[in-house]
């Protein structure tokens, strides 16, 4: 079996809930989704169901503040607790984890739980703890009361999972059970409580068990009043499996990441064959299109983009002969046309390729200038994309300091004088600056063959 189907099968019998999302439109589910949701595959896709539409309308407002922040690049709580609404209309407490796909902005996978029983539990717990006592103690997961920092109440879930008996936790401060990466938090958190702060009520720890092996789990915090004092209705969820298979989901995807490296690498060697006069054209460009993206702060997704774009720029150059290419002398108006034409080969090869980043979109507008006289398609300032005008500015660079089959390299001092000159009207200002700091300021250098095996 292939570790997509392996994969694929976890999936598809995991207990809890899965899904990824774009927008607000659920692109997959799992069988487990299903059935919290209590609706089949088979209607999201013939209907077009809108996931609002399965959340409690006075919670959907937290879901849209939740996309707001994650757009500004803000951190949020990867755990949240909403109420659903199943197609029977039946009313659901459901809890939440969310990650963003990477190299996908758009999309988040998920995974829910259904914790409605255990919502009761606490609820009613509240009201009567005498008379839910039994429910608390038969619940599959772990439950706990603590005060003053001490565990007063313990459920035998908790007990089965973690080794212990009643003694080793009656009255015993429960920082001594967690992993001390995690101490800080929750002394934080405490901190906040004391000092009449609300706190979150949720977040992730390491659970020590009695005999040294760690539990990843997830920590749910509630105040009530037991036996006559204030504490806290502790829920330990054990994730322990979830993590594995976060961890798997990784791996994979690094993987993934890195078959994308290799075979783009191996296509920029194939166009390079071809032109001798730009061997190491592309990855020079490549190595300054990265400099550039990371001087201006953008995201490790966006340099990522940049980058491989770079290494694949002149990709549409397989279409032209190469005696064309290696011409040492002025090429007539056709044979200009013939290379100018390389964008939209390269953007018509790659346009089909599922790239994690819009690679044959920055590619087909790197001959494109801010006044609108580049080519193919004559593109101007606000129609250009940022990666592609960084890509314009480090290709530009590369190609002046670089021998040419019809001219000799010029010094870098020409070439950082052509950038300086044409910023605002040909190159976009702010990547031209950036350019020119890190050559200038920061001693950025392209490497030697020799230098780039060591």
């Amino acid at each position: 079996m292939k570790h997509h189907d392996i994969y694929r099968y976890i999936i598809e019998k995991i207990p809890y809930g899965i899904y990824i999302i774009s927008q607000d439109r659920l692109e997959y589910v799992n069988p487990a989704f299903e059935k919290i949701a209590g609706i089949c595959r088979k209607d999201i896709s013939a209907l077009g169901l809108n996931f609002l539409n399965l959340i409690h309308p006075e919670d959907r407002e937290l879901l849209l503040k939740r996309r707001k922040v994650r757009k500004e690049g803000k951190t949020i709580p990867s755990t949240f607790e909403i109420r659903g609404i199943a197609k029977d209309g039946t009313l659901k407490y459901l809890e939440f984890n969310t990650t963003p796909l990477p190299g996908h902005d758009d999309y988040v996978l998920g995974m829910v739980r259904d914790i409605t029983e255990l919502k009761l539990a606490e609820e009613t717990l509240k009201e009567s703890e005498a008379r839910y006592k039994t429910i608390i103690e038969k619940a599959n997961e772990g439950i706990m009361i603590i005060q003053d920092g001490l565990i007063k109440f313990i459920n035998p879930y908790l007990l089965k999972d973690s080794g212990y008996t009643q003694e080793d936790l009656i009255d015993k401060p429960f920082r001594k059970f967690i992993a001390t990466d995690y101490l800080d938090q929750i002394i934080d958190i405490n901190e906040r409580r004391k000092a009449g702060e609300s706190g979150i009520s949720s977040y992730e720890a390491v659970f020590k068990t009695k005999y040294g092996k760690r539990l990843f789990v997830e920590i749910n915090v509630s105040e009530i009043t037991y036996k006559g004092k204030p504490g806290f209705f502790t829920v330990i969820h054990n994730i322990t499996k979830h993590k594995e298979l976060e961890n798997e989901l990784k791996e994979t995807l690094g993987k993934l990441r890195e078959a994308i490296n290799t075979t783009t690498q191996a296509i920029a060697m194939i166009v390079e064959q071809r032109d001798p006069y730009t061997a190491g054209h592309q990855r020079r460009v490549a190595d300054l299109a990265r400099a550039i993206a990371a001087e201006l702060g953008l995201s490790s997704e966006q340099i990522d983009a940049v980058h491989m774009a770079g290494l694949l720029h002149d990709l549409g150059k397989i279409s032209v002969p190469a005696e064309i290419l290696t011409k040492p002398t002025k090429l007539t108006e056709a044979e200009f046309g013939l290379i100018m034409s390389h964008p939209q080969v390269a953007y018509d090869i790659l346009k089909s390729i599922a790239f994690p980043w819009p690679i044959a979109d920055i590619i087909h507008q790197h001959h494109e200038r801010i006044d609108g006289s580049g080519y193919p398609r004559g593109l101007s300032d606000e129609d250009i994309l940022i990666d592609a005008k960084i890509l314009a500015v480090a290709d530009t660079v590369e190609a002046i300091i670089t021998n040419r089959p019809y001219r000799e390299a010029r010094p870098l001092k020409d070439a950082l004088e052509e950038i300086s000159r044409n910023k605002g009207i040909l190159y976009d200002s702010e990547v031209a600056e950036a350019c020119l700091r890190i050559f200038k300021e920061k001693g950025f250098s392209f490497k030697t063959e020799s230098s780039k095996g060591k």
